[in-house]
């Protein structure tokens, strides 16, 4: 919506047309509903990996509650626990900011393609192979980031 805004004033201030309060405020009023629309979501998605996160734990606590005194002479309650928390919290952060980021990629891959479909179609389908190419390349890097990070070749 931005860019649309911002070319269709560019056009206006060509035609000779200088009020652009309109334009001002729709651009205005679109930052503040995407603002407005990414908030909800991020609070939603992180609400809901609280919410596996407890679960879990409830989950976790019930079954060791189950185990005989066999069990906790072979494993340490403080091991357990720590590994446990941080296991949980690994899931809850992977929930969380993994949704978030995996919708926001397809969300910006689809309608960013789609609005430049609509504008040049040729153009669009020129750039496909090239935009599948440097996704893939993203996967890749994504993939081979532990190996670099510590000092590890592919």
């Amino acid at each position: 919506m931005v860019p649309f805004l911002t070319g269709a004033s560019i056009n206006s201030m060509i035609e000779g047309d200088y009020d652009l309060t309109f334009y001002i405020l729709g651009i205005i009023g679109a930052v503040i509903m995407r603002y407005g629309v990414i908030t909800y979501a991020r609070y939603n998605v992180r609400k809901v990996a609280l919410n596996v996160a407890y679960d879990l734990r409830q989950h976790l606590y019930s079954c060791l509650q189950d185990q005989g005194s066999e069990f906790f002479s072979k494993h340490t309650i403080g091991d357990m626990m720590t590994r446990a928390v941080a296991d949980i919290a690994l899931i809850q952060r992977l929930i969380a900011m993994g949704t978030i980021l995996v919708v926001i990629l397809v969300y910006a891959s689809l309608f960013g393609f789609a609005a430049m479909f609509y504008y040049s179609p040729t153009l669009a389908l020129l750039m496909l192979p090239t935009t599948l190419f440097t996704s893939h390349g993203g996967c890749f890097k994504a993939r081979t980031r532990p190996f670099v990070r510590h000092g590890h070749s592919c």
